[in-house]
């Protein structure tokens, strides 16, 4: 299933894997649970 959504928040809590693109590119990617863990990285990518 695939799921394109702003809310990344939700997302994460309602999914096991998540991928994060930027241009087309896969740019994080793995365990909802352990991008949730990293805050800054989502942050910088997200603009969060």
């Amino acid at each position: 299933t695939l799921i394109v959504d702003r809310d990344w928040h939700k997302v994460l809590h309602h999914t096991d894997q998540a991928v994060v693109m930027e241009k087309g590119r896969i740019v994080l990617a793995g365990a909802s649970a352990e991008l949730l863990a990293q805050p800054q990285a989502l942050a910088e990518r997200l603009g969060v």
